[in-house]
């Protein structure tokens, strides 16, 4: 077994262990990203790619072929990259967000499991098509609410930076270039200094996600009103054919999942957070 450092000049080979996301990173040659290749009688046969943010590592790539499982390969890789992180200024702990496909044999949970790190925060992702997300009942009586929020492309410099900040608290893996800007709804307090409200899509891999929501506590108007703007947008601009992923990552979201698109959704996935503190 031979573990290599892979660069955009070498990456070729392992283009088959190696996500999309992963590759565009490396491509651009991005000074935060790190990547790793197990090779095997001149075959790359697994890659791992990380990158870093302090606090925190991520692991947004992790694959080993499947005749090369449970031999080493992937420890070694994740080795690798723990060692890296822990040269890094200010990294804490090193993360995964990973999913296990609805049928399919989950690899990446018992792996991580068996190798250290801490396997939390499961959630589901269910996914429905957008013609049958405005036939439920709950959809029909949402769409004769008033349309509420103002659309995230229409928004000042300034005003959009605002969804980045600590306060709105979005989750790391959402970027700037992933917004579908022209699906995504936003609400502001009476100064315009923050943002109250925010519903926002993701094209994430050729999926189209409601990848994040934000809401007043106690005050769902500004969920149900952007709600409402929002598949107004789909129904226009995208095909009703084309399917919704949205994923629901605690009790209370699952609940609302179910309750505005009733037995319609199915679920497409199961998804976890590892964590490995270091």
């Amino acid at each position: 077994m031979e573990i290599i450092p892979i660069t955009s000049d070498n990456m070729e080979p392992f283009n088959l262990v190696i996500t999309q996301k992963a590759k565009d990173k490396l491509k651009r040659k991005s000074p935060d990203t790190y990547a790793f290749g197990a090779v095997e009688y001149e075959m790359p046969v697994g890659a791992i790619v990380v990158t870093c943010d302090p606090p925190e590592a991520e692991i947004i790539s992790l694959y080993v072929v499947e005749d090369f499982r449970s031999c080493g390969y992937g420890r070694a890789l994740f080795t690798e990259a723990m060692e890296l992180a822990l040269l890094q200024p200010q990294i804490n702990y090193i993360y995964a967000l990973f999913e296990s496909k609805k049928g399919s044999k989950e690899t990446l949970k018992p792996f991580f499991e068996k190798i250290g790190l801490s396997v939390m925060d499961d959630g589901v992702d269910y996914t429905i098509r957008l013609r049958q997300a405005r036939s439920t009942g709950e959809m029909k009586k949402i769409l004769r609410s008033q349309k509420i929020g103002e659309c995230y492309e229409n928004l000042k410099p300034l005003e959009k930076k605002l969804l980045f900040r600590k306060e709105v608290d979005l989750p790391p893996y959402i970027t700037p270039n992933m917004i579908r800007e022209d699906l995504s709804f936003v609400t502001f307090d009476e100064k315009r200094l923050n943002i109250r409200d925010c519903l926002i899509f993701v094209e994430d891999e050729g999926q189209l996600v409601l990848a994040w929501v934000k809401t007043e506590p106690g005050d769902s108007r500004g969920l149900i009103g952007m709600v409402h703007s929002a598949i107004e947008e789909l129904s226009v601009l995208e095909s009703p054919d084309r399917k919704l992923h949205i994923p629901a990552i605690n009790e209370t979201s699952d609940d609302l999942v179910k309750h505005i698109f009733a037995d319609k959704v199915q679920i497409y996935s199961n998804s976890y957070w590892a964590v490995f503190r270091l």
